[in-house]
């Protein structure tokens, strides 16, 4: 039988299959930050609730093509923050992890050129050990990772906006790489977020489809 397939890459990622008879089955994927900083005391400073990311272009493309895929290994994913330094608009749909650093219209915190600065030899972190899907029903099915990705904030501090995650083949945790696929990426909640050094900003991510 026949079908077409449309991709709407939006707050989520959207598959929709129409059959002859008019069958339709949908597929979304939604995902959510959040992330909640502690001082050198182990204090709260800031919590920013759980915000909505935005899925690429790129992002909704390598989503498609796990449905289409005999088979398909993971890389990643890797998590990175969002600079005050040099933003413009922030995240947009048609971003890509090629153009990180790049003519996207926003910074990752690397060194004293993008601060904040993320403690001496340090990577972005890697998002593993997802929970098992909890939830039932069309629209509650939830994959979260067991544990934060945690960013030790050094240098003299700055101001954080966002995080963004990257994945699939050829990605890797070095700061700054430009390799693998930009999935999404979100502003926080609330606004621009102030770290000084020393300060731990821990970040969680879940996935529902």
């Amino acid at each position: 039988m026949q079908h077409r397939e449309h991709l709407h890459p939006k707050d989520g990622s959207q598959i929709q299959i129409a059959t002859l008879a008019e069958t339709v089955e949908v597929a979304r994927a939604c995902g959510k930050f959040l992330a909640r900083c502690l001082d050198r005391n182990g204090n709260l400073k800031w919590d920013t609730g759980w915000f909505d990311n935005l899925i690429t272009d790129e992002g909704a493309k390598l989503w498609e093509g796990w449905f289409t895929a005999s088979s398909y290994s993971q890389v990643g994913p890797f998590m990175g923050l969002i600079s005050s330094s040099s933003y413009t608009t922030g995240p947009q749909v048609g971003d890509t992890a090629a153009q990180i650093n790049g003519t996207n219209a926003w910074k990752e915190c690397l060194s004293a050129s993008n601060p904040p600065f993320i403690g001496g030899g340090a990577t972005r972190g890697t998002a593993s050990g997802f929970a098992a899907a909890s939830g039932t029903g069309a629209g509650n099915r939830v994959r979260a990772l067991t544990s934060p990705v945690s960013f030790t904030i050094g240098g003299t501090g700055g101001t954080l906006k966002g995080c963004f995650l990257v994945l699939g083949a050829g990605a890797v945790n070095t700061l700054g790489s430009t390799a693998g696929t930009l999935f999404s990426a979100g502003l926080f909640s609330g606004g621009d977020k102030t770290v000084s050094p020393t300060d731990v900003v821990n970040v969680s991510w879940q996935i529902s489809i």
